[in-house]
């Protein structure tokens, strides 16, 4: 009898052990490389002379490689100020990244490099425009600032 507990007591713990053995499994899920710009606020104010506004464009830039350098620029660009012609030395652009970054015309369309880490977590970017002249100057009416901004990622 107490050769057959022990057996049964065996049986029972084998049992036992084979229901207990550990399963390996894993989730897994990849992510594909993203790199753009997603427009959040799409109009903004013109401000004239010396200071910028704060009322600004908002972009979200869409990247998701630590490794990658972003090159944010400015791919097009047209001003519709009725017949009045402007240079374009004279029209300003100050981008917050929260980093701070100022140029003209020509600056923005040779671009700037940035990475991740100096963007903050909403990898938002602020944009204002400015034009180098008094408003006074200007005749009466409606002025745009159209343009697209691109970003690469290397």
């Amino acid at each position: 009898m107490k050769h057959f507990l022990i057996s049964l007591l065996a049986v029972a713990l084998l049992s036992l052990s084979s229901l207990s053995r550990a399963a390996q499994v894993h989730f897994h899920k990849h992510i594909d490389e993203s790199c753009g710009i997603e427009v959040i606020k799409d109009r903004g104010d013109i401000h004239f002379g010396r200071r910028f506004g704060s009322d600004s464009l908002t972009l979200k830039l869409l990247a998701n490689n630590r490794d990658k350098r972003l090159y944010l620029r400015l791919s097009y660009f047209n001003i519709d100020m009725g017949a009045e012609t402007i240079s374009p030395a004279r029209i300003h652009f100050k981008v917050e990244t929260p980093e701070r970054f100022v140029g003209n015309l020509d600056y923005w369309r040779q671009g700037i490099e940035l990475n991740l880490e100096q963007l903050d977590s909403s990898k938002e970017v602020q944009i204002s425009a400015r034009v180098d002249m008094n408003e006074y100057q200007m005749p009466a009416g409606e002025f745009s600032l159209n343009m697209e901004w691109h970003l690469d990622c290397y």
